[in-house]
């Protein structure tokens, strides 16, 4: 999705590993698209990018290579990332960007300093005049609506496509936070090995992904009774063949991810100060990202916690929300000209 084109010198992105969200400082969505570029091979020049390129990822011919330059929130493909954003960031204006282009950049937590530069130098190269990065997890806050600027605790869970992130908040500020590498790509992963090694079937991450979105849940109560027919290529004849997956072998297959996830939670919660941890009994937790839809995933992490769950009112753009609200904030440009 790309919006209409208002001209403005701020934006936020959010650089994820599924996918790229750009924002104004009014808060307007963008671009909402795939983080994936289509690359012919035999030439070395980019086809296409976002909703386009994602259209032929496991389609494609073999001339034609799609690749996520993003993985578990860093960037691993600077050259590719940069044309990608660059794609995006034109497309909003049509034709040049704006003179003194200032981007907040959402990162997650625990990345390293070079990491760190890589993604400032590819949006720098992208377009951007001047580059503010902001933990994800903070603007995940900001966007979900959390009243941070409180004396009393708060807490943020983000779960994505690579990355899950857990963050407890007082007075406007990062009190704990912890991030691990397992999230949605995870379950898509474990979904078509659970698939290969009980139906002799070999099928696609995007169908894996399908039937996570269809009929995944992380507990009994989502769609215990739901069926899903899919196909692929038979393991033992070569042969396209189709099974039907039920709701509860596919919740048993996410099981060790869901399990990952509450860990990251909960060691979360366990380096959280007495004080605030009293607080969260009240407060609660706030569910965003992608896999805040998944059914089950709030409730099963507040019978593990023992603090309320609930899911964020737009979990996939809490991040561009919470940057188009931080972008008018004078300390992330101070914090910007540091880091020139």
């Amino acid at each position: 999705m790309t919006s209409r084109f208002p001209w403005t010198s701020e934006w936020g992105i959010d650089l994820g590993s599924a996918n790229t969200v750009i924002c104004s400082a009014a808060g307007e969505i963008l671009v909402n698209e795939p983080s994936v570029v289509a690359i012919n091979r035999r030439w070395g020049t980019v086809e296409s990018v976002g909703v386009e390129a994602h259209r032929a990822v496991e389609r494609n011919p073999a001339a034609i290579e799609t690749t996520y330059p993003v993985r578990k929130g860093v960037v691993t493909d600077p050259a590719l990332a940069e044309q990608l954003l660059r794609s995006f960031l034109k497309r909003i204006n049509r034709t040049v960007l704006p003179a003194g282009l200032n981007v907040a950049l959402a990162i997650p937590g625990g990345i390293t300093d070079v990491e760190r530069f890589a993604a400032v130098e590819c949006v720098r190269r992208a377009g951007a005049s001047r580059v503010a990065l902001v933990d994800q997890i903070l603007a995940a806050a900001h966007g979900a609506g959390i009243p941070l600027g409180e004396p009393r605790g708060a807490m943020v869970i983000d779960v994505g496509a690579d990355l899950v992130e857990a963050g407890v908040f007082s007075l406007g500020e990062i009190v704990v936070s912890r991030a691990e590498p397992v999230a949605g790509n995870a379950m898509d992963h474990a979904i078509r090995e659970h698939v290969r090694k009980n139906h002799r079937l070999l099928i696609g991450l995007k169908t894996a992904e399908e039937v996570k979105r269809v009929i995944g849940s992380a507990t009994g109560n989502g769609h215990s009774a739901a069926s899903l027919k899919v196909t692929g290529r038979c393991l033992l004849r070569g042969l396209p063949r189709s099974v039907w997956l039920c709701a509860g072998e596919v919740r048993e297959a996410i099981a060790p991810v869901i399990a990952a996830i509450i860990g990251v939670v909960r060691s979360t919660l366990e380096a959280v100060p007495a004080e605030l941890s009293g607080d969260l009994i009240e407060t609660g937790a706030v569910l965003t990202g992608g896999m805040a839809f998944l059914p089950g995933l709030a409730d099963c992490l507040s019978l593990e916690m023992q603090i309320p769950v609930s899911v964020c009112a737009s979990p996939t753009t809490s991040v561009a929300a919470g940057l188009s609200k931080l972008i008018r904030d004078e300390r992330v440009w101070q914090a910007a000209r540091n880091l020139a």
